[in-house]
């Protein structure tokens, strides 16, 4: 660790943030720090349970270990760090890696150990047993902010690890180990420009990136459709959501996982297929959807579905759709995406999770539900029940051929988590509400 010392940069470590309550106030505060997913079961603080994950060295004398990741706070002003050595070449193993029980548990911080690029395009499932097929970039875009650029199945911005760069990776399975087993094989050795990467040639998969713009800030997520791919949550077709310290976060849903590449099955009949996104920004203010590619999909058409207007508009490469947040966390609930196949119907028909909308979740006021129409069903009986099983709220709302939508007061309300119960004939669905 020492050998990050250069002009203009010594490095700082202070072990008393690994066992702090308040480790954001500790003074002095860590300039270097490593990644251990086994404290997001052990350390108590006011951190979310994927940064508790985070830990200062002990001491400028301990090892930085090839394969393993870090991450330096220096200033752009120092001078650039230089290391002295042999090149690490050939195999390069990290060891067994693991992953904890806790929902946020998994992630391991791992580094490029060549003095080249790596490809992680060319990292087959057998040289990462027990992994999921992502890796995550951190790209700063200021001292504590950044985004994370992700990578997976051949979708995303870049298979590229810089040389010297850390990215991470998860452990596919709760309680199971992982390794990553790199070889020379997995280098870039074309000086220059790079060539292009993936498949090595023309993808034909259906694909959406989308991405949200406001406030100076950017966010990306990816949506393809793939044979093999199911509607769950596939370690070797998706990528969950590490969430940016921009604040700026877009993602898909896969059940209640949000995920930056959202790989889902061949699209086939002609049943509207429809993905909920996850939305939420620093602040409120105003916003702009893009479409930086929308590429063969066929005769079927994309709609970005509004919740709150009760709009849909269709999405085409390089089209975009302005909205407004009224707070940081209304986007949350309240857009969806709909692949709509040639002689599919417009409207959804079923009452089910997919297509019952409630926003914004937590509630702060009042929510809104936004329902599909049923087929044969004219109206549709909602109950909000707190964590006793009573009724708190019950109305009858009725449905038209799009659908209905229908706000909810929650002012009066203690905080809490409710139930809000939906029937429409022997159909019942049941959501989560969370009142704040």
């Amino acid at each position: 660790v020492g050998d990050l010392a250069t002009p203009g940069f010594a490095p700082v470590l202070n072990t008393a943030y690994n066992n702090s309550a308040t480790p954001g106030t500790v003074t002095p505060f860590p300039t270097v720090f490593g990644y251990d997913q086994a404290r997001i079961a052990t350390a108590t603080s006011n951190y979310n349970a994927f940064d508790k994950g985070w830990f200062s060295p002990g001491s400028t004398a301990d090892a930085m270990t090839p394969t393993r990741g870090y991450t330096v706070n220096a200033p752009a002003t120092a001078t650039p760090i230089d290391f002295v050595g042999t090149f690490n070449t050939g195999a390069q193993n990290s060891g067994a890696l693991s992953r904890g029980t806790d929902a946020d548990a998994g992630w391991q911080l791992l580094g490029n150990p060549y003095p080249a690029p790596l490809d992680w395009s060319t990292v087959t499932a057998a040289q990462r047993p027990g992994m999921d097929a992502a890796m995550y970039v951190y790209q700063p875009t200021g001292q504590y902010t950044g985004t994370y650029r992700t990578y997976a199945n051949g979708v995303g911005a870049s298979p590229l690890i810089a040389a010297g760069a850390g990215y991470f990776a998860r452990v596919s399975t709760a309680g199971g180990s992982g390794s990553v087993n790199l070889t020379n094989a997995n280098r870039v050795t074309t000086f220059g420009g790079q060539p292009t990467f993936g498949r090595g040639t023309a993808d034909v998969r259906p694909q959406l990136q989308l991405q949200v713009a406001g406030a100076g800030l950017t966010d990306l997520t990816h949506l393809y459709f793939e044979a093999g791919a199911t509607a769950a949550l596939d370690a070797e077709y998706d990528a969950p959501k590490l969430p940016n310290t921009t604040g700026l976060n877009l993602a898909s849903l896969v059940g209640q996982q949000a995920v930056a590449i959202n790989g889902l099955p061949t699209l086939a009949g002609t049943r509207e297929t429809v993905i909920p996104l996850t939305l939420a920004a620093p602040a409120a203010g105003s916003f702009t959807f893009s479409v930086p590619m929308l590429a063969n999909f066929g005769g079927t058409t994309v709609w970005l579905r509004d919740a709150l207007t009760g709009t849909q508009q269709q999405l085409v490469a390089g089209g975009s759709y302005q909205f407004t947040l009224a707070t940081a966390l209304s986007g949350t609930g309240r857009f969806a995406l709909a692949f709509r196949p040639t002689g599919a119907l417009a409207a959804a028909t079923a009452l089910d999770a997919a297509n019952v909308r409630v926003f914004p979740n937590p509630a702060h006021g009042r929510f809104t539900v936004l329902l599909p129409p049923v087929a044969d069903q004219r109206a549709v009986q909602a109950e909000l029940l707190n964590t006793l099983g009573q009724t708190v709220t019950t109305r009858t709302i009725g449905l038209t051929a799009a659908g209905a939508r229908a706000e909810f007061e929650t002012s009066a309300l203690a905080k809490g988590v409710y139930m809000l119960r939906l029937t429409a004939g022997s159909r019942t669905l049941t959501q989560r509400v969370v009142v704040e």
